[in-house]
């Protein structure tokens, strides 16, 4: 027991070492690493005379759905590899915050090094638009930056400007969703965005970027796998004077990947390299130049292009499938942009798209995985695999389990630089991890795009599910899945390890939810191969909706070391999923309505009784397909669709349970089916063994 004592107090301790400050109202001044995380409990304004400084490395957390407001002067000053970051617990806030909006802000405000991310604006009222930075009557500058996973439920998900005339330099623009202006969307203005990537956008109407009577210049973007209804890529309207060049244009599905609407006029679109997009590479309805697109001539390096010296083949990026958009040695970017626009750093012509060939532009790390969502295990090793460029020697690892507000643990100080490092994975048990690596002979650093969690390995023991306490133990075979009649059971405990182990009551959560039998004290041992002589009952802990959970903590000297000790979650909730059942959709009136047959059967010996389906739609039958909505019945209407949608392709999964809190809120489009499945665990009942 004094070792349990001793190990609580040093848990709580290690929890106390982490500073914060909240924040709420209006703000000013310069905001340090050693105030971090600030977070803002209410709505804050820098306001109009007043300047904020954040210094690199500093979180910014929102607790609630609020906004960030800047009327006067900001710097937010990242550095490289210590960014600093926006963004909310969307477990705990799963209302997100309001993004970081500068309206009617000095000029001169600048956004460098930073991460905006989980951020939403709910509202369909006209003006309110944004997800993670809004400009409005401003012309600052953001460099260097993040903007990902941020949804606008009207207008413009990532970066949106409105009478403004911002440039965004050397950006990542990710997984963002609106219903106009995906990634980014300007209106009145003439940004200029230049070595971006703008990638995985969603949106009805310009999924990568949108302008409105803007005057905008694209430069040496890559452009890849945006989606939407009637711009892929790029949508303008009601303006002249678009200039998109040196630009790589690559998966983009569904409608043009530049579309020009309603006045468009005396568009610039040269030099760039357009492959295996769904759609035409410009379309719409006004001023797209004549004979864009057909193969006429060659350019400079002797490659078939348009007149406009366009090219059609694959970019050969040096890793699509991770994002590493850099350019290989025989790739038809190299030397083929506008030869009027600044040179590469080699003097050379300037080259298609975000990245120049070769280390003299580009040099940094990539993490590619844990990037997030994955599940990494206790005991058990794991491989790190990263992109690094650019720079000499090795690279270090570090190890983040409560970001953004932990500390860095050491993985490594120092590895090789090729791209995977194998260790061993340790307790604690975590849900909110992230991986850093840095160069070691330099300055350069990147951190998982998203949260992996830590999760704990079977130890030794296996788990016997009993009728009753102190009865025979039950045979069973590994891994297989039980039913869970209710949210109380009974176990015993055989100890398969080659060493004794000793169990203990179990700290998290430490409640009276656990019990056992007088035959158990505070804590007992099993020696090698042996039976426990007594029984455990659990009744665990409800932690969401439908899911239940407790934990027992296992001593093992063996494998951990003295002191050392596993921590095993057992968990219980609704039965897997059932396949998805048969959809037949009929026309009613302008709308959509689906319908199929309840679900009926059983998975293994466990009866599904399903409590509401889930509904996705993708306008190709390849998908991908979004959320759309939920019903308890067998029915759903998609109402108007038929009007704006040529066609429109669906998919029902059936769930169990009650509605996950995910889902409460999530507008249509926000999610895959992916994303969404991925964020609500299909669970099953089992038996943890380890042989």
């Amino acid at each position: 027991m004094t070792r349990l004592i001793a190990l609580l107090i040093a848990f709580l301790l290690a929890q106390s070492i982490y500073a914060q400050t909240d924040v709420c109202g209006n703000i000013s001044g310069t905001w340090t690493l050693g105030g971090s995380p600030y977070r803002v409990t209410c709505d804050v304004t820098v306001p109009v005379g007043s300047s904020l400084t954040i210094q690199s490395g500093v979180a910014i957390v929102f607790q609630g759905e609020f906004e960030f407001e800047v009327n006067g002067y900001a710097l937010i000053d990242g550095a490289v590899g210590d960014s600093v970051l926006f963004t909310t617990d969307t477990l705990a806030n799963p209302g997100k915050w309001k993004g970081l909006r500068f309206i009617n802000a000095i000029d001169s405000c600048k956004v460098q090094y930073t991460i905006v991310e989980n951020a939403r604006w709910p509202s369909q009222i006209a003006d309110d638009d944004g997800g993670g930075v809004y400009f409005y009557d401003c012309n600052p500058t953001i460099e260097h930056s993040r903007v990902s996973d941020n949804i606008s439920a009207r207008q413009g998900s990532g970066i949106v400007g409105r009478l403004s005339n911002f440039i965004c330099n050397s950006c990542t623009i990710e997984r963002n969703s609106a219903n106009y202006g995906g990634g980014i969307l300007n209106q009145f203005g003439s940004p200029i965005i230049r070595h971006c990537v703008i990638r995985d956008n969603w949106h009805h109407q310009g999924a990568g970027l949108a302008f409105w009577n803007s005057f905008p210049i694209i430069e040496n973007c890559t452009i890849v796998n945006n989606h939407g209804d009637d711009a892929a890529g790029i949508r303008n309207s009601v303006s002249s004077g678009l200039v998109v060049r040196n630009c790589i244009f690559d998966n983009n599905g569904d409608g043009a990947t530049i579309a020009l609407w309603e006045g468009s006029t005396q568009p610039t679109i040269a030099y760039n390299l357009f492959w295996q997009n769904v759609s035409v590479p410009v379309g719409g309805n006004s001023g797209y130049p004549a004979g864009i697109g057909q193969i006429t001539t060659v350019n400079a390096n002797g490659d078939s292009c348009d007149q406009y010296n366009n090219l059609f083949f694959d970019p050969m990026f040096v890793d699509y499938s991770n994002a590493d958009f850099r350019l290989q040695l025989n790739s038809p970017c190299i030397d083929s942009g506008d030869p009027a626009t600044t040179h590469d750093g080699d003097g050379s012509v300037a080259d298609i798209g975000a990245y120049a060939f070769g280390p003299h532009i580009y040099s940094g790390i990539s993490v590619g995985s844990p990037d997030g969502f994955e599940q990494l295990t206790i005991l058990a090793t794991d491989t790190t695999r990263w992109v690094g460029v650019g720079f000499e020697g090795g690279v270090s690892i570090e190890l983040n389990r409560h970001y953004p507000i932990g500390a860095w643990e050491v993985i490594t100080n120092s590895t090789e630089n090729d791209g995977e490092y194998a260790w061993f994975v340790t307790d604690p048990l975590s849900d909110s991890c992230r991986i850093r690596i840095c160069a070691v002979q330099d300055t350069f650093c990147d951190i998982s795009d998203g949260n992996f969690s830590i999760v704990s390995s079977q130890g030794y023991l296996a788990l016997v599910k009993s009728s009753a306490p102190n009865s025979p133990v039950l045979n069973w075979n590994a891994g297989v899945t039980e039913c869970p009649a209710s949210k109380q059971e009974w176990f015993r405990l055989k100890n398969f390890g080659s060493e004794a182990v000793v169990v203990f009551q179990p700290l998290e959560p430490t409640s009276a939810e656990f019990s056992r039998t007088t035959a158990c004290g505070s804590f007992f041992a099993l020696a090698p191969n042996q039976v426990s002589a007594c029984s455990l009952q659990l009744s665990f802990a409800p932690t969401a909706d439908g899911t239940y959970y407790d934990t027992l903590r296992v001593q093992t000297d063996a494998v951990n070391g003295v002191g050392g000790y596993v921590k095993i979650p057992l968990s219980g909730t609704q039965i897997s999923t059932p396949a998805s059942p048969q959809v037949v959709i009929s026309q009613q009136g302008g709308s959509a309505r689906l319908a199929w047959d309840p679900i009926t059967e059983s998975v293994g010996e466990c009866p599904v009784t399903v409590t509401h389906y889930l509904v996705f739609y993708s306008p190709t039958e390849q998908g991908p397909y979004y959320y759309h909505g939920l019903t308890s019945d067998t029915t759903y209407v998609h109402t108007g669709v038929i009007a704006y949608a040529p066609a429109m392709f669906y998919t029902v999964t059936p769930m169990t349970g009650a509605i996950p809190i995910l889902l409460r809120d999530l507008e249509p489009g926000e999610m895959t089916r992916e994303e969404v499945m991925e964020k609500i665990p299909i669970y099953k009942f089992q038996i943890p063994v380890q042989n």
